[in-house]
Order: structure tokens, then sequence, then C-alpha cells
């Protein structure tokens, strides 16, 4: 299913992760493992590429395996996007999963390892009700065509992303996962809730006007500063034009915006923000990824100019909010995409943001704004339209 014959598929091959239950409703060890996987192998129509490692029983990366030219020649030539109508699949994991990430300090390893664990639930009338809710967004979603119709510049792009690994884990390898499903943080499910596992929530957002719906062209409409949004209206303050302007200069030197595989001075801001309203405790270094010494400052810098801007909002900063935010959002992406949903009109979320044909676009900045001023008093939020 990969739009690069390098593009890798992982399986996990520990026994235990094969259990029946909630998260696991077909498959099994014996036969999607040994049998399925192993005897493809052996047959010479799959090749791994990367053994799976664990440590103590902590999962820190799955095996990784490509599809041979011997099975490329089997399959012949397909479109990727019509996969699942050829080849139609059950979910074989609730589409409501509560899981949570853990710390694992292992002897040897500088960085921390961070398995998933899945955790069991009851049923109530809110699981019944988004998991009703899931299902008739997802059937419709099914019936679509969903591709990528890119330029010759994307296409450029793509390879170039392909030679980085990081970049690389972001490049599209299957235009048939179109399937949503809710992840939560709590069995009381009122953290986290957003949507994933869909293809294009895994692309650059420089990928995504590729975007085709049915054969339409897309446009991507994004809630403005949701999250410093909210913040400000639930403490019934004046919300600033822009939360993330302003905190780092450009200078000489810094990459331009419109480079895709860098970070804009705005977008920098933004991560910052929302990793110290997410985070617990006071972070004494930057997250992964981000790199202040860019704009000639420290993370001490960086946090104290953001603390600075917002001190309407201080207290909010490394509280830990940022999956009870997570939830309010998911909630208000839920209500968008039902609202198409029963007119038969397919929505693309991604978190707070939306891909829509492009006809639609005046309804659906009027329903994300119709939908967050329900959910806090009549209050008005800014929708832009990439």
């Amino acid at each position: 299913t990969s739009l690069d014959k390098n593009g890798e598929a992982s399986i996990a091959k520990s026994p235990g992760w094969y259990k029946l239950g909630r998260y696991n409703q077909y498959l099994t060890y014996r036969v999607h493992v040994k049998l399925a996987y192993e005897g493809l192998v052996k047959l010479g129509y799959l090749q791994e590429t990367k053994k799976g490692v664990s440590d103590k029983g902590v999962g820190l990366y799955r095996t990784k395996y490509v599809a041979t030219e011997k099975l490329r020649a089997l399959v012949g030539p397909l479109r990727t996007s019509e996969l699942d109508r050829l080849i139609p699949l059950e979910n074989n994991q609730d589409l409501i999963r509560v899981q949570k990430v853990t710390k694992v300090f292992l002897a040897g390893r500088t960085k921390p390892a961070r398995p998933t664990e899945r955790l069991e639930y009851k049923d109530n009338d809110l699981t019944h009700v988004m998991r009703s809710n899931l299902t008739s967004i997802n059937a419709l979603l099914s019936k679509t065509d969903l591709d990528l119709h890119m330029t010759a510049e994307q296409v450029y792009m793509l390879r170039v992303a392909s030679q980085f690994t990081k970049a690389a884990n972001r490049t599209p390898t299957d235009l048939s996962r179109k399937a949503l499903h809710r992840v939560f943080s709590s069995t009381d499910f009122d953290e986290g809730g957003r949507l994933y596992g869909a293809w294009w929530q895994n692309i650059g957002s420089w990928l995504r006007p590729a975007i085709t719906i049915n054969g339409e062209p897309t446009v991507e409409c994004d809630f403005a500063s949701l999250h410093p949004t909210m913040l400000y209206l639930e403490r019934g303050l004046q919300v600033p034009d822009d939360p993330y302007a302003g905190i780092l200069e450009t200078e000489e030197g810094q990459p331009p915006t419109d480079d895709p595989f860098r970070v804009s001075a705005r977008a920098f801001a933004k991560i910052a923000f929302n990793a110290m309203v997410n985070a617990k405790a006071e972070l004494r270094r930057p997250p992964q990824g981000l790199r202040p010494r860019d704009f000639g400052l420290t993370w001490r810098d960086l946090s104290q100019r953001i603390l600075e801007k917002h001190h309407a909002i201080e207290d909010a900063f490394y509280s830990g909010q940022g999956l009870r935010l997570q939830y309010i959002d998911s909630q208000l992406a839920e209500r968008v995409m039902l609202h198409f949903a029963n007119k038969g009109v397919p929505v693309l979320p991604v978190h707070d943001s939306f891909i829509i044909a492009a006809q639609h676009q005046q309804e659906l900045v009027a329903v994300m704004k119709r939908v967050f001023a329900e959910r806090f008093g009549g209050a008005e939020i800014k929708v832009t339209v990439k």
C-alpha cells in the first residue's frame, strides 16, 4: 500500500499483543504472525527490514517490513486509495480506546522508553453514543474516494522528505486507511478523546492541499489559536488577537516561513505554549525536537516570554490541562463532522482543523463558528482557511 517502494509497514510480534478482547477482536498470534507474516517472508513476498526490539518485556520498536518485487508482480498496479474497496476489512480494535503512555527507564539507555498501555473500561451511555456517532462517520468515509493529486513540486518534496527518517515517518503510505477512532487518556472519558487513525493526519501540512475528496479539490479550515482562546474565555478575559505572535522575533538568517521542513517563529511559539500547558510540572528543558537556540534563546528565556505575554492566564501553564482541552476540542470536532455526515458530506479531521471539498467551505466555516459559540456562551472565534 505504499506510494514509495521504500515505505515500510510494521507488525507486533509479541504473543501478548494478540490476547482476545476489546483491543483485538480477530487476530491470533498463530495465524497472523506465525502463519501469515512468517509464511509470506519465507515465500519471498515480504522482506523484513528491521527487527523489533524489546527490553525486559517493554516493547521499544516493532518489526518493520516491505513488499518485495515478487509480491508487487503478483498484485499488479493499483491505486492505493482503492485498496479498502478491493479488500474490505473489519476494524480489529474498538473505535473508543483508552490508553496511557508511561515512562520506563532501562539500563544503558539515556532516554526513557514510552510504552503504551491499553486500558480496559466498562461501556456506558456516553461510550455507546460516541461509538454510534463514529460508526456513522466512518461508514461515510469508507464510501469516499480520498486521494492525493500532487503537483510536480509536491512530488519532488515528497521524495526529498523520504530521505530523512523523521520526515519519512510523516509521508503517506496507506491511502486506504480512512477509519477513525477516538483515544482517551482516562476511563472517565474526560481527557483526550481526539480522532486518530487516518492517513491524512500523518502527512505534513504542506502536502494536505493535494488531498482530493471524490475527485474534488479541498480546503482546510482551522480553529485559530483554539486552546489559548478557550483558556482566556474560561476566565472571562479578552482573547489576544494572536496569542502566538510577538513571542519570537524572526531574525536574519532564520529559515523562511514557507519552508515546509522548518518551523516558523509563530509555529515554534505555538509548540512551546502547548507544551507548557500540557506539562504537569515546570519543564527544565525544551520539548524533544524544539531548539530555542535556533532563535538565539534558551528554553528558560522562551518560557519566560510566553509567561509574560500570557500573564493573565499564568495559572494555566504547567498545570497538565492539555488533555482536558483536547477533550473539549474533540467534542467540537464530533459535532462538526456529524453535521456534515448527516448530509452525506465527508469531512476529514486533523484535530482542530477540517478538510472538506472546496464547494462546502462557507458552510464549514459557519458550522465551526456555531458549535464553538454554543459551547462557549456565544463567544466568537476566528476560523482560518488554507
